[in-house]
């Protein structure tokens, strides 16, 4: 792969595009992401190949570095994450397979079979996570049942059929944790495209499960499932990219050495001793500012309704929302600066930034929405089973 790092250290400096700017935060990931669908657009930016050879290298020896951590820590129970590295290698790999020769070329692109050792490790981080549940079963506490079924299902998402997970798993049954099926509709009847629309459709709910609550978009044959939840996304909202500016002026008055004091007459006024009596002198100094400030945001409407499984009757429905905004401040001045409140000087230097994109402010909102809609869905169930606790 070749290497540009000098000039790329030069290239993130100017550049402020929303790929560079996560390169610079080390969020290598998201960058190749956004570059990815860049240049399958346009393969012939040489930066944004620069860039991508960059944030891929990069992020292949941090992954590389952190294996090589583990195994060599001694530590038990590192395969989870081992596979995990794993994978992100992997899931990366194929992301820059899907660009054109020409731009594979220019980053001396050479793929990696890791199918063994994805294979060794996934067997590896089964183990791991099969003892650690069994112990927590066997254990005789309710709290770290419940943690042990996290670990059953974590097993069965990856190696279905290990061992007796499936068993250990029927075992638990509904007194450890309450299962919720989830389904989410965009019902929004504007235009959004395609690549937006497909983030609504993979909106993962799952993140916010708790150990009381797991939200699950499939219905494994051992789960039971007790409630459902329809999720419809109703609404969306996208204020575009404005940048206000503002015009003012701040000032100050300070000390600008000294004078003698005078009296009525115009004479100087001396002290005990015969000297003049010194006051200071102040001037009043002025500095001008024009403050920029970017907007943008994006707003996600719609309802959740929370569903008896086996009654198939309505147990709430309620409106939700999630929103993220966009607000960044600089600013120009012209003056003397020294005449500036605190607040306006934490503004010295401040310069305007690229707005972010559309799906950016997108995943912002969905992520939002999805927390709102799991916070609602428990704070709903745990009225419905203090109810039912009080009328026993």
């Amino acid at each position: 792969m070749k290497k540009y790092s000098f000039f790329l250290v030069i290239f993130f400096l100017v550049s402020c595009s929303t790929s560079v700017q996560l390169i610079n935060k080390g969020k290598y990931d998201p960058a190749i992401d956004i570059l990815v669908v860049d240049l399958s657009k346009d393969t012939g930016n040489e930066k944004n190949i620069k860039a991508l050879d960059f944030a891929f290298s990069e992020a292949n020896k941090n992954s590389n570095e952190r294996i090589n951590s583990m195994l060599t820590s001694g530590k038990p129970g590192i395969w989870f994450e081992i596979h995990h590295e794993f994978q992100k290698l992997e899931f990366r790999q194929e992301k820059i397979e899907t660009l054109s020769d020409s731009v594979k070329e220019a980053i001396s692109f050479k793929p990696v079979v890791y199918k063994l050792k994805l294979a060794e490790s996934l067997k590896r981080a089964c183990e791991n996570l099969y003892e650690n549940a069994t112990a927590m079963i066997t254990s005789g506490n309710k709290a770290e049942a419940q943690r042990a079924g996290f670990y059953l299902r974590e097993i069965d998402s990856l190696m279905p059929g290990f061992k007796d997970v499936g068993k250990l798993l029927a075992d638990l049954g509904s007194d450890t944790t309450i299962f919720i099926y989830y389904k989410v509709q965009n019902q929004n009847p504007g235009y959004l495209p395609a690549g937006l629309e497909n983030e609504l459709d993979e909106l993962d709910i799952s993140k916010f499960n708790t150990p009381k609550y797991e939200f699950v978009s499939k219905k494994p044959a051992y789960l039971r499932i007790k409630y459902e939840v329809d999720v419809d996304i109703i609404d969306i909202k996208l204020a575009p990219e404005n940048t206000d500016e503002i015009y003012y002026a701040e000032t100050a008055t300070i000390q600008d050495g000294i004078a003698y004091k005078l009296d009525e007459a115009g004479n100087f006024v001396r002290d005990s001793l015969g000297n003049k009596i010194e006051i200071p002198k102040f001037k009043t100094i002025a500095c001008y500012v024009t403050e920029n400030n970017q907007k943008k945001s994006m707003l996600l409407g719609g309802s959740v309704e929370i569903i008896d499984h086996e009654t198939g009757k309505t147990i709430a429905k309620r409106a939700v929302a999630g929103e993220t905004r966009f607000n960044h401040k600089s600013a120009y001045f012209k003056g003397d600066i020294n005449a500036l409140s605190p607040e306006t000087m934490e503004l010295l230097g401040s310069k305007e930034l690229e707005f972010p994109s559309d799906i950016s402010m997108l995943l912002r909102a969905s992520d939002k929405f999805g927390k709102n809609v799991a916070d609602v869905v428990v704070d709903e169930l745990e009225k419905l089973q203090s109810h039912l606790t009080k009328n026993e």
